[in-house]
C-alpha cells in the first residue's frame, strides 16, 4: 500500500500511516478543520515549535488550494487553540510528510503547551473567497 501526499513530494509505504490516512476524518465543507495532536519541536537554539495537521486534512487542504498557494507552498490559515486565536501560515513539511503549523511562544504560554501536549486545533483556509 502507498499513499502520495500531493504537493508534498512524498509517498508512505507505512500500512499505519496509510490507514491514518484513510481514516482521519475531514470536517471541512467550508475549509475548516479539528483535530487533536501532540505538539512537537526541532532541536535548534532556539527550538521551533509545531502540530502536524493529520494526513488526510493536508490532502484535501493542498487539493483546495492548489494554484493558490504563498512561497514554499505555504497555506494561509487563522488558528484556535483554546481561547487563543491567531493567523498564520501551515507549511509542507517533506520530512513529517504533511503541513506543519507553526506555535509561537505566546500561544504556548497562554494556552499552557509544552512538548508532547495534545492540542485540540481548529483550524480554517484564509482567503479563498
Amino acid at each position: 500500500l502507498s499513499i502520495e501526499l500531493r504537493g508534498r513530494g512524498v509517498k508512505t509505504t507505512d500500512p499505519a500511516r496509510a490507514r491514518a490516512h484513510v481514516a482521519d476524518g475531514v470536517t471541512s465543507p467550508a475549509m475548516s478543520y479539528r483535530f487533536t495532536t501532540p505538539l512537537w519541536h526541532t532541536h535548534g537554539d532556539p527550538p521551533w515549535f509545531f502540530i502536524s495537521v493529520p494526513p488526510a486534512m493536508a490532502d484535501e487542504i493542498d487539493q483546495r488550494t492548489e494554484g493558490r498557494q504563498g512561497g514554499f507552498g505555504s497555506v494561509k490559515v487563522s488558528v484556535r487553540i483554546g481561547e487563543t486565536t491567531w493567523t498564520t501560515s501551515v507549511f509542507p513539511s517533506k520530512e513529517a510528510e504533511t503541513y506543519i503549523l507553526p506555535v509561537k511562544k505566546s500561544v504556548r504560554v497562554a494556552e499552557r503547551l509544552g512538548e508532547g501536549t495534545a492540542a485540540e486545533v481548529e483550524l480554517s483556509i484564509v482567503g479563498l473567497d
